[in-house]
Parts: structure tokens; C-alpha cells; sequence
């Protein structure tokens, strides 16, 4: 029945293992410090009470402002303090997502939790709730909306919804960069700009595929030909008059490309990049979407 205080917020002592490893009774003792064996036993005994055995079951009623002490005030037994509350939340943070990087993994929610940290339970389930609105039910149906810079927030305010924050969409997009996404749909020569330099606007995309199709590159496949060289796409702009890209935007389009290409086959020979530019599934092929690509200086 004791109150227990988690002293200033932080964990000191933290346990030799990883997180993901944690026992309950680690994050007690990691969190709480000033508690001896008894009062990590009897916080044992109480979560135990309200259905709470693991750390990951922990860490997901934390997300909630009150939803752990409600379910100790229903259950007739003592709350946490707000300082214990604290410093659980900011160390169990987040292990109650899927570690596996396969999207399929993951629900709305849990990216949603993991792109926006600070976000409570009303606001992930709002969200949610609008997303679903819009026809996006899944982490995939998420991924693929934001493969373009405006379509989710479009999709949201033509259904009469408020739109998400940019802040938040950028937050979206690198979370979902890094996680695997099927290669279930061809990629198009905007959205693997969108992809490769998510620091761009809409006028540096579409200044982008204009000078590209100047040169003949209208398709991700005809730009994978052109990128094999080091300088070849920047002499066939400069050929023409037009400005060259960056060497950072380059090299983003590279990794986006390579990525693809490795997740078409690797080794399959020159046509794999082709192949997962255009959405060729070969056999056992995962395309990734923007995967490991750097962030790149704004403007095309």
C-alpha cells in the first residue's frame, strides 16, 4: 500500500541488458532507484493485480496520462506517484512496438506511437479514426499515401477532416523509412523523388521532373539507366543547358535505387533495377521504400 517516488525523473541504474530485454522487476529497479526489494516486489504484486506481468504490457498502459492509476484506483489499491509514472514512461517508451522491420509488422497505431512520441492515447485514436476514414486501415495503406508529398492530407480535407501538421507527416516518413514495405505497386519517377529528398517542396519536385523529361527521363527505369554512370545524368543536363543536381541529391536517388534494385533480385543482372522500378515482383523480391536515404539539402 506504500506510495512509491522515483526520485528526479531518470534511471541511473540501468540494468546491463538491453531494454527489450527486461524483465518487470529491472524496470522497476532501473527506474525507482531508492526502492528496496520489498517495494519492488510489492509493485510486482500490485501490477500483477491489474493484469500486468511484462514489461511491454507495462509500457503500453503507460501511454495513457491516468491509465495505469485508474486501473489501480479501480482495483482499490494505491497509485504510483506522478515522479514513478514519469520515469517509467520515459524509459519503456516505445518497447511495446513490433521490432521486427517487415511493415506488415505494424499497425496505424503503432506507427503512429513510434512517429509521434509525445502524442497521447486521444490523439493516436483521433487519428486513427480519420485515417480509417480515408481508407487507410493499415501501415502499408499509410506507406503508400505518403510515397507523395500531398495525398493523405488531400484524401483528409476532401472528406472534410482537419489535416496532419507537416511536422507530423515528416515524423511519418522517417519512421516508415525505416521499415521494409512490399513491392506491390511500380514506383513513379514523383515519388521516388519524393522518396530520395524528403527535405524537397512541390515546386522543387515538379522543377525536378521538368528538366528530367527534357533529357528523356520520364520513368524510374530510364533514370536507373542514367544514374549507373557517375556524371552521366548531370552532363546530359549540363548538355542542355539546365542545372546539374546536387552531388547529395544524387546520391540519395542512388540509394533509393539500390535498395530497389537489391530488393528485385540484387545480382539479378542489369534489368533488376528496371524491374522493381516498374513493380516487377520477382521471385522472394521486397522493394523498399526509402530505406537508409540520406536526407538531402532542399531544392533540386
Amino acid at each position: 500500500g506504500q506510495e512509491y517516488a522515483a526520485g528526479p525523473g531518470t534511471c541511473p541504474l540501468m540494468p546491463a541488458e538491453p531494454r527489450q530485454a527486461w524483465q518487470l522487476e529491472d524496470a522497476l529497479e532501473a527506474c525507482c532507484p531508492s526502492w528496496g526489494p520489498k517495494d519492488v516486489a510489492q509493485a510486482e504484486l500490485k501490477l500483477a493485480k491489474v493484469g500486468i506481468y511484462t514489461v511491454p504490457g507495462l509500457a503500453r498502459v503507460l501511454r495513457g496520462k491516468s491509465g495505469l492509476n485508474r486501473r489501480f484506483q479501480d482495483a482499490g489499491l494505491k497509485t504510483f506517484s506522478p515522479s514513478t509514472l514519469s520515469a517509467l514512461r520515459e524509459q519503456l517508451a516505445g518497447l511495446d512496438l513490433p521490432t521486427s522491420p517487415a511493415l506488415e509488422a505494424w499497425t496505424v497505431e503503432d506507427t503512429l506511437y513510434a512517429a509521434c512520441p509525445k502524442w497521447g492515447e486521444e490523439d493516436v485514436t483521433n487519428a486513427v479514426a480519420k485515417l480509417r476514414q480515408v481508407g487507410v486501415d493499415s501501415a502499408v495503406d499509410l506507406a503508400k499515401v505518403l510515397r507523395r508529398r500531398s495525398d493523405v492530407n488531400k484524401q483528409l480535407q476532401d472528406a472534410g477532416l482537419k489535416a496532419f501538421h507537416q511536422s507530423t507527416l515528416s515524423a511519418l516518413r522517417e519512421h516508415l523509412a525505416t521499415l521494409d514495405v512490399p513491392a506491390n505497386t511500380a514506383w513513379t519517377l514523383e515519388e521516388a523523388l519524393w522518396t530520395a529528398c524528403p527535405k524537397w517542396g512541390e515546386e522543387d519536385v515538379a522543377a525536378a521532373l521538368r528538366k528530367l523529361a527534357l533529357v528523356g527521363v520520364d520513368s524510374v527505369a530510364t533514370l536507373a539507366k542514367e544514374l549507373r554512370g557517375k556524371s552521366g545524368l548531370n552532363k546530359r543536363l549540363q548538355d542542355e543547358g539546365l542545372k546539374a543536381f546536387s552531388q547529395p541529391t544524387l546520391s540519395g536517388l542512388r540509394a533509393l535505387l539500390a535498395k530497389l534494385e537489391a530488393a528485385a533480385g540484387g545480382t539479378a543482372g542489369e534489368g533488376a533495377a528496371e524491374a522493381a522500378a516498374e513493380g516487377t515482383v520477382l521471385p522472394g523480391a521486397d522493394a523498399l521504400a526509402g530505406v537508409g536515404v540520406p536526407r538531402q539539402a532542399a531544392g533540386p
